[in-house]
């Protein structure tokens, strides 16, 4: 009887190892489904996560780009209102200038070889004053041929090659 005993202990040992093993797999199995669902849920959650994060990023980017393009545009447009605004000066210059010029041009071809810098004075004072003015506005190359004929100008030697001529 005592191996009857063994073998049925054993068989109930093992049957309900079975058993056991049987309902935990059975368990198992029915919470398999919720396990799936909730990680398929916090997957879910994670990923919208996620685009939402890339969606705001996105959306600081634009921002970021659309800031430097008004930047950029603002940029060109006070660069092109800057280079109007100089042309414009250059000329208003220019036609002072050439009014000034017109009148010392006048005085002058009427004027006697010996009396043009005695008699027109005022106009070539105008002249030199309207030149002065719009210096800065002008080309360089012109600013000295002018000063450069002013300075001789100022320490006139026609007198002694007029003298000499006569």
């Amino acid at each position: 009887m005592r191996a009857m005993d063994f073998a049925s202990a054993l068989a109930t040992q093992l049957g309900g190892g079975v058993v056991g093993a049987a309902i935990v797999l059975g368990l198992g199995y029915i919470v398999r489904g919720s396990i799936i669902t909730a990680v398929q849920q916090g997957a879910a959650r994670e990923l919208e996560g996620l685009r939402a994060a890339s969606a705001r990023e996105l959306e600081a980017q634009r921002g970021r780009l659309a800031r430097e393009l008004e930047a950029f545009k603002i940029d060109l447009t006070l660069n092109v209102e800057f280079r109007r605004q100089v042309v414009a000066r250059r000329i208003a210059a220019l036609e002072a200038i050439a009014i000034v010029s017109g009148s010392l041009a006048g005085a002058l071809f009427q004027a006697v070889p010996t009396e043009i810098f005695d008699k027109n004075l005022a106009a070539i004072g105008a002249f030199h004053n309207e030149l002065i003015r719009w210096k800065h506005l002008l080309p360089t190359d012109l600013v000295k041929d002018v000063e450069s004929f002013f300075e001789t100008v100022d320490n006139p030697t026609y007198e002694d090659d007029w003298a000499k001529a006569q």
